[in-house]
């Protein structure tokens, strides 16, 4: 029996708005919202619109396409990574009303239609791969409290023995907002090889420290989290969703949900550095798939862990689409975000524990330079 592994590692740590941009309640903004500061700010420095930017909170999903116009827009680093942050933690959020698609729901016999050629598309998509290598490139953010210090420096709690830090002693005077902010950008070569995945444990290149199995990470993405979720769907529940609109067209949504009895979908909750013993929570989410030939465009997880886990969140969602590998179009992976929340705990005045509010963990995956693998072979004298 198949099952798909995700990795959740936990680490224990002992704005102004431009003139006559709107400015949000609360930090919680609407794509409209951010498509106005954006315009307001067209041509303000890098940093300045990071900092526009710094602290919002999506309230509707930004789909890759629209991400993809806002960072051609704003080619500068800071605005780009914070927009990335921005984007990607709003990926299990609905879309705002106006971009989705007035199509009518189809009749029984044609969702029907769809979801068979969905299960059909699973059943020989990983047997139409190639071996082939690709390009796994991570970005990692967290929201873990940054203390300043007196000279100006900055001292990241998420900081830790044999990570990136100050190693000499500091005076901290206040803390930082609590904001994603990117700590490490890690590309590491992936080879798909007779069906199954194998990763590199070398490093290609990085940036940042080198947190490795930062908060949620994932694996499978090439075949076996499709036959998994879709599997383990048929024997839970599956409903029609709604109609959303795809780069080639109409997509369909579905639906599903999974109870924890039957659940092939593996956590591993540990301290990193560890081995965490696994679960197969009850999970849930979404698949968008080509209503012509059933192929799925994206797909996403969200796990419901029972006690004493229930203050971990973790969601995932992977995105496909048409990869040139050889001579020949796949679709395959070509980015995918893991989120995961901790809930921290504190005491009050009467020694009572609470709850302190949560750390928030972001994987940011694009997998490119698709290539067909081959194996070299030499004739020695």
């Amino acid at each position: 029996m198949s099952r798909l592994p995700v990795l959740l590692l936990i680490t224990v740590f002992g704005s102004t708005m431009l003139a006559g941009t709107p400015a949000p309640v609360d930090n919680h903004v609407t794509v409209a919202q951010v498509e106005q500061i954006l315009s307001a700010a067209h041509h303000q420095r890098d940093a300045k619109v990071a900092k526009l930017l710094a602290g919002l909170e999506m309230t509707q999903r930004v789909t890759s396409l629209r991400l993809a116009r806002w960072q051609a827009d704003f080619p500068g680093t800071q605005t780009r990574e914070a927009l990335l942050a921005l984007a990607d933690a709003s990926a299990f959020l609905d879309l705002p009303a106006g971009d989705i698609p007035s199509i009518p729901m189809p009749d029984d016999a044609t969702r029907r239609q769809i979801l068979s050629r969905t299960i059909e598309y699973v059943k020989t998509t990983i047997h139409q791969l190639p071996n082939f290598s690709a390009t796994r490139s991570t970005t990692h953010f967290d929201d873990a409290p940054v203390m300043v210090t007196e000279n100006g420096g900055v001292f990241d709690l998420a900081s830790g023995p044999g990570q990136v830090g100050p190693r000499v002693p500091i005076a901290i005077t206040k803390t930082g907002p609590r904001l994603l902010h990117g700590i490490s950008i890690v590309a590491i070569p992936v080879t798909y090889l007779n069906g199954l995945e194998v990763e590199d444990t070398v490093v290609g290149k990085s940036k940042g420290p080198h947190y490795q199995a930062m908060g949620l990470s994932t694996s499978g993405e090439f075949g076996p989290v499709l036959s998994t979720t879709v599997g383990d769907a048929l024997r839970g529940k599956v409903v029609w969703r709604r109609w959303e609109q795809g780069a080639r067209g109409p997509v369909a949504v579905l639906g599903y949900s999974v109870p924890q009895e039957i659940s092939r979908y593996s956590v591993s909750l540990g301290v990193v550095g560890t081995d965490g013993k696994s679960q197969f929570p009850a999970y849930f989410g979404e698949i968008a798939v080509d209503p012509l030939n059933g192929s799925i465009l994206r797909l996403t997880m969200e796990s419901e862990l029972h006690p004493p886990h229930q203050t971990f969140k973790s969601s995932i969602v992977v995105e496909y689409g048409p990869v040139t590998i050889g001579s020949r179009d796949y679709i395959c992976p070509i980015k995918s975000e893991a989120l995961s929340k901790l809930t921290n705990f504190g005491t009050d005045a009467n020694g009572a524990v609470i709850e302190t509010g949560y750390l928030t963990f972001l994987n940011d995956v694009s997998y490119t330079q698709y290539h067909v693998f081959r194996a070299e072979a030499h004739i020695l004298p």
